[in-house]
C-alpha cells in the first residue's frame, strides 16, 4: 500500500495453498486460494458483532493457519488483452496445484476419472491435517471459472464418498463459484476444522460469493 501512503500496524495474510512443494521459494508466505473466502466470512462476522481490530488480527492469524486448499485444472486462464492462456495444458490432461493467477501446478498427467482427481486432492489434504475418523471439517468446493455444473456435481459426489470411507463427514459443505480465475476450467477444495467457526460461517450475509 506504499503507493497510497497507507501504513498498517498489523495485517493477516491468506496462505491456504498446500500444493507448493518448493518450500525454499515460498518460505516467506504461501499463496492465497479459495480459503480466503472462509477467512473473509469469519472475520466479517466477527467485525459485524463488534470485535476489535486486535481481536480480528488474533482470530485471523489463528484461522489462516488452519485453512488448507489444493486444486486442479484442465485449462488455465487467459488474462485480459492476451490471446492465449498463461500456459498450455494438453487436451485430456490435468494440472494439479495450479494457482488462480495461472501459475503452473506441481504435476501434470492424463485425465483418468473424477474419482482419481478426488483421491489425489484428498491424499494431499490428509497428509496436511493428519485427520482421524470422526474429525469435523468445513468443506468448500470451488469452481475456478468454467467448470460445468454436471462436472462439479460428479466431483463433489466422488469427494464426499471418499471422505465417508475415511470417516470424515463435513458438517458444512459449500459448492459453487467463490473465487474464480476468469475462464479457467478447474476445481479447488478447501478444508477447515469446524470448531469455533461454524456459527460465523452460517451467519446470514449479502455477500455475492457465498
Amino acid at each position: 500500500m506504499a503507493n497510497f501512503n497507507l501504513k498498517f500496524s498489523s495485517y493477516v495474510l491468506s496462505h491456504d495453498d498446500i500444493s507448493i512443494e518448493n518450500k525454499q521459494k515460498y518460505q516467506i508466505r504461501g499463496r492465497g486460494l479459495a480459503g480466503t473466502i472462509l477467512l473473509h466470512k469469519v472475520l466479517g462476522q466477527a467485525a459485524q458483532t463488534g470485535a476489535s481490530l486486535e481481536d480480528l488480527e488474533k482470530l485471523g492469524l489463528k484461522l489462516s493457519s488452519q485453512i488448507a486448499t489444493i486444486g486442479f485444472a484442465s485449462k488455465t486462464s487467459t488474462l485480459f488483452e492476451k490471446d492465449r492462456p498463461t500456459f498450455t495444458i494438453p487436451d485430456n490432461h490435468i494440472s494439479y496445484g495450479i494457482g488462480i493467477h495461472g501459475e503452473e501446478g506441481y504435476r501434470m498427467e492424463a485425465f483418468t476419472s473424477s474419482e482419481q482427481l478426488a483421491n489425489e486432492i484428498l491424499n494431499k489434504l490428509r497428509l496436511h491435517f493428519h485427520w482421524k475418523s470422526g474429525d469435523s471439517y468445513i468443506l468448500l468446493i470451488n469452481n475456478l471459472g468454467t467448470t460445468s455444473e454436471l462436472e462439479m456435481g460428479i466431483f463433489t459426489h466422488d469427494l464426499l464418498q471418499l471422505l465417508d470411507i475415511q470417516g470424515i463427514h463435513p458438517i458444512l459443505v459449500k459448492s459453487g463459484r467463490f473465487m474464480t480465475s476468469l475462464d479457467m476450467a478447474g476445481i479447488s477444495v478447501t478444508l477447515c476444522p469446524a470448531q469455533n467457526y461454524l456459527e460465523a460461517l452460517q451467519a446470514p450475509t449479502n455477500a455475492f460469493a457465498w
